[in-house]
């Protein structure tokens, strides 16, 4: 069957991810642009450039984003999050998961206010069932409490909260680069103690089997 980019486009998890990355680099370009105050094609193609890299959980910066303002590290944070599309190699959570999430809340906030109408989970015109939605739910839910644990961790050994949070979510999300100067694009993890760096390594085991199937291996090592 020939591949045609308007029907790659229809499929909602790209054209999420589409709408999504337009959105976030035209409206931070923009910003960006006025308050550097540098032209809009230059701070569209620094912008575009760190965005992308950020939510596809590529790894590669052309800017130290750290130097941008209080607002960058945040947002970046935030765009770790997003992850690509499911079946890519992109690390992080993934748009369809966030689909069902918000498809969830949207039913949900329906039936609260409409009790008697009917409602179902969708994403485009696909209905997802209740497996699909629960086993998203596990994951979603894994994956942050696994970001709020071992950032615990870390802080346990020292490091500072913010430092904590970006080496945990440059680590699980695949993205690598942190929040702060010390693990940002200027820096490194060379700093951290031997220990902190065999605990990230396994956070970002964690992170790229998604959580729940090593969580699963582990328990099956235990009980057996």
């Amino acid at each position: 069957k020939e591949r045609k980019f308007s029907f790659i486009a229809s499929n909602p998890q790209v054209n999420l991810l589409l709408k999504l990355i337009v959105i976030y680099v035209l409206s931070f370009s923009l910003f960006f642009s006025l308050t550097k105050n540098i032209s809009f094609i230059e701070s569209f193609r620094v912008i575009g450039f760190n965005f992308v890299s950020a939510i596809t959980s590529t790894g590669f910066t052309s800017s130290n984003y750290i130097t941008w303002g209080v607002w960058a590290p945040i947002i970046i944070a935030i765009l770790t999050l997003h992850g690509g599309c499911t079946g890519s190699t992109s690390g992080s959570i993934k748009i369809f998961r966030w689909q069902v999430v918000f498809a969830f809340l949207k039913k949900h906030t329906t039936n609260a206010l409409s009790p008697n109408q009917a409602t179902v989970i969708k994403t485009g015109d696909k209905v997802i069932s209740n497996d699909i939605v629960a086993s998203v739910f596990v994951l979603v839910i894994s994956f942050l409490l696994a970001i709020c644990f071992f950032m615990v961790i870390l802080c346990l050994c020292g490091v500072d909260l913010v430092t904590s949070l970006g080496a945990v979510l440059g680590a699980i999300t695949s993205f690598g680069p942190g929040l702060t100067e010390a693990t940002g694009p200027a820096g490194s993890y060379a700093g951290f103690s031997p220990f902190i760096k065999y605990v990230l390594a396994f956070v970002m085991v964690l992170g790229r089997l998604e959580v729940v199937t090593v969580i699963t291996l582990l328990t099956k090592i235990r009980f057996r």
